[in-house]
């Protein structure tokens, strides 16, 4: 038996979805306008994007970036990969309380 789908709810997740990304997609079409100011298009260019490249500090702040996001996921990892096999190994007794501890929201 298939259910009625709630088309209310996906209309407004994708409202929500649209005033979420519009914002970045005009701002990455925008990215390419030859205008220092964004207001109007006055052409296509991808100098904005070979300053970006040449700005020592830029690439240094994304390499620091990179490092910081590699190490949180490592980290994030390796804690979520102890806690499974923990969790895994919990005792029947303890189980309950295992399950209560994990899935809390505080």
């Amino acid at each position: 038996m298939s259910r009625k789908r709630p088309w209310p709810l996906y209309a407004y997740a994708g409202m929500v979805y649209a005033f979420l990304y519009a914002p970045v997609l005009v701002l990455v079409a925008f990215s390419f306008n030859t205008s220092k100011r964004n207001a109007a298009w006055r052409g296509f260019t991808l100098d904005w994007y070979r300053q970006l490249l040449t700005d020592r500090e830029i690439i240094t702040a994304l390499l620091n970036s990179l490092e910081i996001a590699a190490t949180a996921t490592i980290i994030a990892t390796i804690l979520g990969t102890l806690g499974a096999l923990r969790s895994r190994a919990a005792t029947s007794r303890r189980e309950p309380s295992m399950r209560r501890s994990s899935s809390s929201p505080s």
